[in-house]
């Protein structure tokens, strides 16, 4: 009998000091510049040793400015635009190859030969963690949320695979509709509960939310659920660019369908004509998520996923459904948005017949690599580009599932998971007969750090890794006892992370408590414009799990990983330039595993940290503990960094009238004894 005491994850925490002001650029009037605050020295015990090798970062250089709208704006989202909110590339055939050379952010304009230009002075050379313009514009969305139990009203438009259950449909789509805004625009985005007996709460994922920490959509942390009837306005400013994703924060629902792309246009490191717009990867089952979570949350086990959906569709090994089709002109070069939008599954995409590059990471600008294949963690996000340089065929893109995830048809020789490639011209009713690209690896890791080099550089402050050290140990129980109940959870300190719906934690900003409940698992941040280091280690050794950990509010900036323990080599980690990114997988293997990040306390507010949910394959575990498969966050795999509530100026009129709302409200179904509410 494995003893549960013995599994588990340590995270050790490490406080330091000032993070580095902009590099000064044209600053034009509409342009914000965000400025360094000054040095506080940092309080605390232990220290441990620390000095670096920072691996430095060059690669081509790429060109300046503005990235076309991808043309994937559902029609039927509510929009209200106030200016121009989508334009189709032009298209002059480009390599994707093709970079030019850094050039003065105002000395071009944006062409399918110079995408990393931009406009009002700005360009991929831009410090954009602290500099973004302010365009002026006001994108609005309608994004209404309803339960669907007749499956022929969404088979009939080609969502799902065939297979009949409930969903929950935004604007009675899945995905959701894209919401395209560009860098610098205001989003203001109406969310409409028509759902019978569920609240729901929408996350903007690895959107920085910088000052607007109201508007990030994590139910219990910066809202109450909006109530059935009910809507919410989420209102934020667009200082990042790239490809990200939204979908419900109110515990498994995300699961069931409420989930879309978000693509806010901006420069790119390399060239391209046609922005083919996103692609959503995610599994789907044969009950709810719902039902899904209450198994997990008990003894039972999960069945695993039936089957993957590739932007919504997929076929079945009884012949129903359809496979979703991307049709592209030969010559010409395209920028395609991947993005995991799953509940447990990694996966693993390649197109065959065709190398790519990878030149964001997340919502993160890198120098562009060649690749044959990408390893996706949950969460995550990778934009590539691709020249359609192939004879005219239909090709798969492949969305295989990963080493350490499970599916039902993983592995079939009745159906190829993924989606269809086709050049224009070709018979798309004729199925690929394309022989697969190499596969670079199918281990569930992160992109290696080496290749994911940001193009924007920038230096975390070695001398400051030193500082003091705080133990933080996550461990987990398959059979504690909640309320009368034998639940999984899993402990930070010894607690599982349980929010309160009727109250979140900017409520207590609010009423100027810092009286957190220690459920709430809230760890303070050092002072305003120190950094944070942390070193998680991962000690789940009996089966050497894998943990896509997610961030809100900030990006993670990676600097070393790896399994086993780590050995204290300072020298070892990255400083200089490191990668970075929203979603970082930590190690898992049957010696542990570890991983080492960063970021500055520059955004006040209350922000998650937590695992976006991880599978591990069903015969890896002793059949009584089968139900660890999933579902990691809502069994309280969470902490919430409060970061400098002093500074927090957001208005909070909006969250008090919807916890108003919330708590007037009787809902029909509570939340499941030792559901974390996430």
């Amino acid at each position: 009998m494995v003893s549960l005491k013995q599994i588990g994850v340590s995270l050790l925490a490490l406080t330091a000091h000032t993070f580095a002001a902009a590099i000064p650029e044209a600053e034009p009037a509409d342009l914000v510049v965000r400025q360094a605050t000054t040095t506080v020295k940092s309080s605390s015990t232990t220290v441990k040793s620390s000095s670096t090798t920072a691996k430095s970062s060059s690669t081509s250089a790429a060109s300046v400015s503005t990235t076309a709208k991808s043309s994937s704006t559902s029609v039927t989202v509510s929009v209200s635009v106030s200016a121009s909110a989508s334009s189709k590339a032009s298209s002059s055939s480009v390599k994707s190859s093709s970079t030019t050379s850094r050039v003065p952010d105002a000395a071009c304009t944006n062409s399918p030969s110079t995408r990393g230009c931009w406009k009002n002075g700005l360009s991929i050379a831009a410090d954009f963690d602290n500099k973004y313009p302010t365009t002026g514009k006001t994108v609005k969305y309608t994004l209404t949320v309803t339960n669907v139990t007749d499956c022929q009203t969404y088979m009939s438009k080609g969502i799902g695979d065939g297979f009949c259950r409930p969903m929950l449909l935004i604007n009675e789509q899945f995905p959701g509709p894209t919401i395209n805004a560009e860098w610098g625009d205001q989003l203001e985005i109406t969310v409409v509960n028509n759902m019978q007996d569920n609240g729901t709460s929408f996350h903007w994922h690895g959107i920085r939310q910088l000052n607007s920490c109201q508007m990030d959509g994590a139910n219990g942390v910066t809202e109450c659920p909006i109530p059935p009837g009910k809507s919410f306005t989420y209102k934020f400013h667009a200082t990042q660019y790239g490809t990200t994703w939204y979908h419900s924060h109110h515990s498994a629902q995300y699961g069931d369908g409420i989930a879309g792309a978000i693509v806010i246009n901006g420069p790119a490191t390399a060239n391209y004509d046609v922005d083919l717009g996103p692609v959503a990867l995610t599994e789907t089952y044969d009950e709810t998520a719902w039902t899904k979570n209450w198994l997990a949350l008990h003894v039972a086990a999960p069945p695993e996923p039936i089957n993957i959906l590739f932007n919504g569709s997929m076929v079945n090994t009884a012949g129903g459904g359809k496979y979703n089709t991307i049709t592209v002109t030969k010559g010409k070069t395209y920028r395609l948005r991947l993005i995991n939008m799953s509940v447990d599954t990694f996966f693993v995409f390649s197109m065959d017949g065709h190398q790519f590059q990878i030149i964001t990471s997340d919502l993160v600008p890198v120098h562009p690599y060649n690749a044959t294949s990408i390893m996706m963690g949950i969460g995550q996000r990778y934009d590539i580009v691709f020249t359609a340089d192939q004879p005219a065929s239909n090709y798969w893109m492949r969305a295989e599932i990963a080493d350490c995830s499970n599916n039902l048809l993983k592995g079939s020789s009745s159906v190829v998971l993924g989606g269809i490639l086709n050049y224009d011209g070709f018979d798309k009713t004729d199925l690929p007969v394309s022989s697969s690209s190499t596969i670079e690896t199918s281990a569930c890791a992160n992109e290696p750090y080496t290749k994911l080099i940001p193009w924007w550089e920038t230096t975390v402050p070695k001398d400051q890794f030193a500082a003091s050290l705080e133990g933080i140990d996550l461990t987990f129980n398959g059979a504690a006892t909640v309320e009368n109940q034998t639940v999984v959870q899993w402990y930070l300190n010894d607690s599982a992370m349980n929010v309160d719906w009727g109250r979140p934690t900017l409520q207590y900003f609010a009423d100027g408590d810092t009286n957190y409940t220690d459920s709430m698992n809230v760890f303070q941040m050092p002072a305003e414009g120190k950094w944070s280091f942390w070193i998680i280690h991962n000690n789940l050794k009996t089966f050497g799990l894998d943990h896509p950990i997610h961030l809100h509010g900030h990006d993670f900036f990676h600097l070393g990983a790896g399994v086993g323990d780590w050995d204290g080599d300072v020298d070892k980690l990255t400083f200089n330039n490191p990668m970075r990114r929203d979603v970082m997988i930590l190690p898992g293997s049957t010696s542990g595993g570890y991983l080492i990040i960063a970021f500055p306390a520059d955004n006040p507010g209350a922000w998650l940290m937590h695992c976006h949910i991880v599978s591990t394959i069903l015969s890896a575990w002793p059949a009584a503990l089968t139900h660890l498969q999933a579902w990691h966050v809502t069994d309280g795999l969470s902490l919430q960094f409060v970061e400098n509530p002093g500074s927090f100026t957001g208005d909070l009129s909006g969250m008090k009238q919807n916890c108003a709302n919330w708590n007037a409200y009787d809902p029909a179904y509570e939340k499941e004894v030792g559901d974390s509410g996430l």
